[in-house]
């Protein structure tokens, strides 16, 4: 039974980070929408209908300060992209779920949680027919559309429905990379023009900054993969974000083949029990493993084996990150507090 939060439509910014974008946030939806102005429109509608259910905090800073983040950023090799987020305080956000839920039943249309689809066929009217299994037993259901929100689990579903229907997809980037994690004091300004700070830098790019909050493993599959998470009320005293590069498919390097490669390595690091992997930053640039003997670090998670984060992915990925990442932390993190850096792998979003 995966978890809801990362592996379906439903679990929208349940999991990551407590914000929600605005426009032009998800442009590349527009591969699936039909145009940019048809993406902005639906993004823009959908913010609208979560606003009226989830109380949103909006950003607390002006044109004049965006404009200087713009300056200061492209000063130091980076492109800024501006963009409003909004942080929302989670218990918010489930309240606003079942909000929704009940709005929807209200109208006269059913929500069935717990529902598996067991077979999708397609009759001679032109109908989709589903079978569903239920707690009571199995039903069937006609439908003119269907909707399939499978999240990263799945990825094998979807490349066998491409084929069997000859539907045209192709393979998809993915964003692969570390997270860095350090005391907040050591950058208290690092939200000043934006809630979600986006940075890009060649192939690579900033995601997912939580300011005073969390490290957030999760389950994918048999393997831990992680993101970043934190509350308007909550102080940890650190402040994560991940440093990604793009990927784009090859023949012979994809999302799914990526991700297996990953798995196998985290499998032979740990020895059978896959954590995140974590390493000083100094040690990360030397490609040495960090040793036991230097826990004096702090972090904000428990869940974690020491070991070198390079090791997580083939060269043709380990190399130029980590030059990213030597590029991002010497523009912006002062170097005489590298040692209280922690770097954490793997982050992987597809």
């Amino acid at each position: 039974n995966p978890c809801q939060m990362v592996s379906g439509a439903g679990g929208s910014s349940l999991l990551s980070g407590g914000k929600i974008s605005d426009y032009p946030a998800g442009s590349s939806m527009s591969a699936v929408l039909g145009g940019e102005e048809q993406t902005k429109r639906s993004l823009e509608n959908s913010l609208s209908i979560l606003s009226t259910f989830l109380p949103l905090i909006s950003p607390q800073y002006d044109a004049s300060e965006i404009e200087a983040a713009r300056l200061f950023y492209q000063s130091k090799g980076f492109e800024f992209r501006d963009y409003p987020a909004y942080l929302y305080r989670q218990p918010d956000l489930v309240t606003a779920y079942a909000k929704i839920v009940e709005t929807i039943e209200s109208s006269g249309s059913t929500v069935q949680f717990g529902a598996k689809v067991t077979e999708i066929l397609k009759n001679k009217k032109g109908m989709f027919e589903l079978t569903i299994q239920l707690e009571e037993g199995q039903v069937q259901i006609e439908a003119e559309k269907v909707l399939l929100g499978v999240g990263r689990l799945g990825s094998e579903l979807l490349i066998n429905l491409n084929e069997k229907y000859a539907l045209g997809g192709e393979p998809n980037r993915c964003d692969i990379g570390i997270r860095l994690e350090f005391p907040a004091s050591l950058w208290p300004e690092i939200d000043r023009a934006h809630n979600d700070l986006k940075l890009h830098f060649g192939d690579a790019r900033t995601f997912c900054v939580c300011k005073e909050g969390f490290i957030a493993p999760y389950l994918l599959g048999d393997i831990f993969l992680l993101e970043g998470s934190s509350e308007p009320d909550t102080s940890t005293g650190f402040t994560n974000l991940a440093l990604t590069m793009r990927v784009e498919p090859t023949e012979h390097l994809n999302s799914v083949s990526l991700l297996q490669e990953v798995r196998r390595r985290l499998f032979e690091h740990s020895k059978g029990n896959p954590r995140p992997v974590r390493q000083r930053l100094d040690d990360y640039f030397a490609q040495r493993a960090t040793s036991d003997d230097r826990r004096s670090l702090p972090t904000s998670i428990s869940y974690w084996i020491w070991g070198d984060a390079n090791d997580c992915f083939p060269d043709e990925i380990s190399e130029p990150l980590r030059a990213s990442v030597r590029q991002f932390c010497s523009g912006l993190l002062p170097i005489d507090r590298w040692n209280e850096i922690s770097v954490f792998a793997p982050e992987m979003d597809y």
